[in-house]
């Protein structure tokens, strides 16, 4: 029997993006079937903006030895306190894909997780909508059957956030996330796909009174937020922010596009995993005309283009986890999606986040 080297990682209050950063970078991806990665949970009250959809990816990496989590003591699965704090970042869900132990207090959990999400394919409570399973395709038949599904979804369980964002910038909101949960079931967990795990993927969509950013050094939501603020009128008030997270933790954008082994793509040179990626964000560039295993919707190849046509019109932030690896967009700074130069480890997946701050609608002049 082999013996797993143990490695810990203790959460306070918060779980941070930096921190779950410095984890992916100094765990070395090579030594993760060897080791028995324990996520200590069990003080943590709050997730970070960002945070919950880089950790759940990560859970699937460090499965590959043995995933442990801790969680609060006796934790109620039907509660609100777990909807608000691991459901609704998708902490919930990855944990039932990939622990193989959950201990609340003395007691593992395990097994209870993973029927209480497998009775249900969505999730909602106030300011929080979400779907999983998003692979299947059963989210996205038609476009326009996805963008009424949505904004029904964003009417009843974001009712401020729908009564604040102007119609015509509500469908752009739900175009861009069509085209980020067709990407899912099109490439996430195709050729050269080969994990015979669970599959993890969900969309959320959430309703923020605030939301902050520390510094640029892991991504530029600080500039974003700073310069958005600086081009209000005097009459404008933030109402608050609205966020949607797309995320897979599939084979990843660079290993896809390029038809090679993750392993291969994400552990060699970074120069050819920035040619991949940049190549597959590229208008007009698409693998499945190569692949030829993913249904061919609209126009392939013009995806990237039709995401950007909708952030900058409603001059909404993204941030694109994939492979070690983040793009970002910023409508204040950037024509397209750019790499950001951060030295980070290999996430797997794509993990896709969009912040839009939504003005007070009784304060707006028009």
């Amino acid at each position: 029997m082999t013996t797993l080297t143990t490695r810990t990682h203790q959460f306070r209050y918060s779980v941070s993006l930096d921190e779950i950063e410095a984890r992916l970078l100094s765990w070395s991806a090579d030594s993760d079937g060897e080791a028995e990665t324990v996520l200590d949970l069990s003080e943590c009250r709050h997730v970070d903006p960002g945070a919950g959809m880089r950790l759940t990816n990560a859970m699937r990496r460090w499965s590959a030895g043995r995933l442990v989590v801790w969680v609060p003591p006796d934790v109620d699965l039907q509660g609100s306190d777990w909807f608000r704090l691991f459901t609704r970042s998708g902490l919930g869900w990855a944990m039932a894909a990939h622990a193989c132990a959950v201990y609340s207090g003395s007691r593992d959990i395990a097994e209870d997780i993973r029927a209480y999400y497998e009775a249900t394919s969505s999730s909602h409570a106030v300011n929080c909508v979400m779907f999983r399973d998003i692979e299947d395709g059963a989210l996205v038949p038609t476009q326009d059957r996805f963008v009424s599904t949505m904004l029904q979804a964003i009417r009843h369980h974001l009712q401020h956030a729908y009564a604040s964002i102007e119609a015509g910038d509500r469908r752009l909101l739900a175009r861009l996330a069509h085209e980020a949960v067709t990407n899912v079931v099109d490439h996430a967990f195709a050729a050269p796909w080969h994990d015979a795990g669970t599959l993890l993927s969900y969309l959320s969509v959430r309703w923020y009174r605030t939301i902050s950013a520390k510094n640029d050094e892991l991504g530029g939501l600080r500039s974003y937020i700073s310069a958005h603020r600086e081009g209000l009128a005097p009459t404008d008030t933030i109402a608050g922010w609205m966020e949607i997270v797309v995320a897979d933790d599939g084979v990843g954008i660079a290993a896809r596009h390029a038809l090679i082994d993750e392993t291969t793509m994400y552990s060699g040179s970074i120069s050819a995993e920035d040619e991949a990626l940049r190549e597959a964000l590229r208008s007009s560039s698409t693998v499945k005309l190569r692949a030829l295993d993913a249904q061919l919707r609209g126009e392939p190849g013009y995806g990237t283009s039709i995401m950007l046509e909708c952030l900058k019109g409603i001059k909404a932030y993204a941030a694109l986890r994939t492979g070690r690896r983040l793009v970002e967009f910023d409508p204040w700074r950037h024509e397209r999606f750019e790499l950001h130069e951060s030295d980070l480890g290999w996430l797997p997946g794509t993990a896709m986040q969009v912040l839009l701050p939504v003005l007070d609608p009784q304060l707006r002049i028009t």
